[in-house]
């Protein structure tokens, strides 16, 4: 009896001990602090909402259970996330994530998730930003939350579209953009449409983008989606702007102005000044394109966005410039610079400090021109941009040239040239993807050699039979006579057969030289050859490191001998990986796996292969053959579709185009010599096999970064 009490008495103490704890946490959404939070939050006043929850947080923290806890930084995310202060958001979610799990919330623990998506991509983490809408995605299939998977799908397809994965952002936004038709949800398909036609616009397809933009338009003129239609307008103009119809991108930008306008959206607004502007500059309207570009640098100064006004200074300051106004064009650069030179290692920094030294060069000003040339091409190295670096190679040739310093300028020109030669394979216009679908190779050299040689035997065989005609004429007085022409003629046409054969062979060798198996029975049974699309390749370049100054200091018969031995190995390491050699340009090489059979493993094989190059390359340097040059490499390598077929009627030729070959180019010429450079793409398809390191970003010139990473093995 006395053991019972005492345990009674034991549990009593415990319950004593813990209930106003209990109490507290069950009857926080009584208290005055949660009911004004919860207004604050229906109010959207993001600034005291955060302060009332603070206050919250550090007096009752370690009284709130799990479930209080999660609705304390739900309302705390919703509130960051309003004033967009991303690096608070993401703190938020990391903490509400951990709450929900523990109190089993899953329709929250997915919201964190997808906030943790959303937070991770605006910091350029697009795989980790992946990973979290995955599982946000699969939470919200549980709970069979069709509006969250619609919207999620959406975010998802952002997310791998700005990783370079277009295959799984175009799956994405097909399977988001079913389920808002299914829900009739018109506003979330516009918005689907938007980021598809996005997608497009990045690969130049832009007469799909602009299907996808004008569709969008109808969808958010039906549902008086004033805001999001301002955007769509935009995206429009832009797109005719790329297409060169600067009369229909004006027609659309003066929409889009007068609708942010309307609905007070200022960014938007700067943005379309922004965009006016640069149009007027194209038609050479310099005088307004500044008008504009002041409109949109006063709103940003409203807004205090400093990155934004340097990009526009830098704009003023360039048009002043092509007015040969010098002073004022001094003036704005310099403003620019005083806000761009705040992150050196940006892009904006390094293209202000090339255009300042160009404006040095034309005003003669030398010494500056010098320094500010220099310090922009190492910035453009840095950077990581063969654009950036190629207009200061130019503008030091231009200035070596004026101060007559003649060996100087003669070597930023090669430079300049060389970077030309390379970002020539970049520049092939992404329309050739609507390549037609036929070519007519009925003429080519190859099948009428072999149809000529087929007509020789012809002529043979009539002429063999009849000079057997003309001997059973004298069969029985020249029957010796005949046997021994009989006999000749046999040995005569098997000659001639052999001869036909052995010529039909060589011709068909040769087509096979030039094309893939596949692609070759086809030309031969066909007499043309379909353009086809791959949606999983590898590409590869490579490129010899000095390999002009050294082509030009020897005899050309050293330099052919030299990339002979290092091709024809190269072409032997593509054989037994299974790759397809794609042609040569001078110094560059270039492969695609996936093609013309396709294979899921191809990006392993093409980095082996890669490796294997620079296996061969480091052993050549160690103990080059006679009379062969020891070169350096660079390799660069991106995973993605292409389109492949065959250009020209004569000297014909198969190829690759599309994106992917462009990132491919752009990973190469980034690369640091004795290195093999991965796109994200390659890398995420190989990172399990294949030990690698991430290297940093590249930029592309309308601010898109690519994540690079380096092959660590050996």
């Amino acid at each position: 009896m006395n053991q019972i009490l005492q345990r009674l008495s034991f549990f009593l103490w415990v319950a004593l001990f813990f209930f106003p704890a209990i109490i507290s946490s069950q009857s926080l959404e009584n208290t005055e602090a949660y009911k004004s939070c919860n207004d604050l939050f229906e109010e959207k006043n993001w600034t005291d909402l955060i302060t009332c929850v603070d206050a919250i947080l550090k007096s009752e923290e370690d009284q709130l259970d799990y479930i209080n806890q999660t609705q304390i930084y739900y309302y705390l995310a919703k509130a960051n996330f309003g004033l967009r202060d991303f690096e608070a958001y993401k703190e938020a979610a990391t903490e509400g994530c951990k709450a929900a799990q523990n109190a089993h919330l899953k329709n929250k623990e997915a919201y964190f998730n997808f906030a943790l998506g959303v937070a991770n991509r605006r910091n350029d983490e697009y795989n980790i930003s992946i990973e979290y809408y995955l599982k946000a995605l699969e939470l919200y299939q549980q709970l069979n939350d069709s509006l969250s998977i619609g919207k999620t799908y959406n975010n998802l397809a952002i997310a791998y579209q700005s990783s370079g994965d277009f295959n799984k952002s175009f799956e994405s936004l097909e399977k988001g953009f079913d389920i808002r038709r299914d829900l009739g949800d018109t506003l979330g398909m516009a918005n689907i449409l938007i980021n598809r036609g996005n997608s497009h616009e990045y690969l130049n397809n832009y007469e799909e983008a602009l299907k996808c933009y004008l569709e969008a338009q109808k969808y958010y003129e039906a549902v008086g989606a004033d805001y999001q239609l301002g955007n769509s307008l935009t995206n429009i103009g832009l797109v005719y702007q790329n297409l060169n119809d600067n009369t229909n991108a004006l027609k659309y930008y003066f929409q889009a102005q007068d609708i942010a306008i309307e609905t007070e959206d200022m960014e938007g607004l700067a943005v379309t000044y922004q965009n006016i502007g640069n149009l007027y500059s194209e038609d050479g309207a310099y005088d307004k394109n500044i008008e504009y570009q002041n409109k949109a640098l006063d709103i940003y100064k409203a807004e205090d966005d400093l990155t934004s006004q340097g990009e526009v200074l830098l704009n003023i300051g360039l048009a002043y410039l092509e007015l040969s106004d010098y002073i004022k064009a001094t003036n704005y650069l310099n403003q620019a610079l005083e806000i761009t030179s705040n992150d050196k290692q940006s892009y904006d920094y390094a293209n202000n400090i090339i255009e300042l030294g160009r404006l040095d060069v034309m005003k003669n000003n030398f010494g500056s021109a010098e320094g500010n040339l220099l310090t922009g091409l190492n910035q453009a190295k840095q950077v990581g941009d063969p654009y950036l670096e190629g207009y200061a190679n130019k503008y030091l040739f231009e200035l070596y040239e004026k101060t007559g310093n003649t060996a100087k300028a003669l070597d930023y020109y090669k430079k300049y040239h060389d970077l030309q030669d390379s970002l020539n394979l970049l520049s092939q216009e992404q329309a050739v993807t609507d390549i037609m679908a036929r070519f007519d190779f009925a003429t080519q050299a190859a099948e009428i050699e072999i149809l000529n040689k087929e007509n020789e035997l012809k002529e043979v065989e009539v002429q063999r039979a009849a000079n057997q005609r003309n001997f059973s004429y004298l069969l029985l007085a020249f029957m010796g006579l005949l046997a021994w022409g009989i006999y000749f003629q046999f040995r005569y046409s098997k000659k001639i057969n052999k001869v036909i054969t052995k010529e039909k062979e060589r011709a068909e060798e040769l087509l096979l030289n030039i094309l893939p198996d596949e692609t070759a029975e086809e030309l031969k049974e066909k007499g043309f050859v379909e353009a086809k699309r791959f949606d999983m390749t590898t590409v590869l370049f490579t490129d010899f490191v000095n390999f002009t100054n050294y082509a030009e200091s020897v005899p050309p018969e050293e330099v052919v001998k030299s990339v002979d031995f290092y091709f024809s190995a190269f072409d032997k390491i593509m054989e037994e990986h299974y790759i397809e050699k794609i042609k040569t340009i001078g110094d560059a090489y270039m492969a695609v796996g996936g093609l013309p059979v396709p294979s899921t493993d191809n990006p392993e094989l093409v980095v082996r292969a890669a490796l294997a190059i620079l296996h061969f390359v480091k052993e050549t340097n160690v103990n080059p053959p006679e009379g062969i040059h020891p070169f350096n490499i660079r390799i660069g390598i991106n995973t993605g579709p292409v389109v492949a077929g065959i250009v020209g009627i004569h000297k014909f030729q198969y190829d690759v185009w599309g994106n992917t070959v462009n990132i491919a180019a752009r990973m190469e010429s980034s690369c640091i010599p004795g290195r093999i450079n991965l796109s994200e793409s390659t890398y995420q398809e190989v990172k399990d096999k294949i030990q690698c390191s991430f290297r940093g970003s590249y930029s592309l010139k309308n601010s898109t970064k690519l994540n690079m990473y380096f092959v660590d093995e050996s």
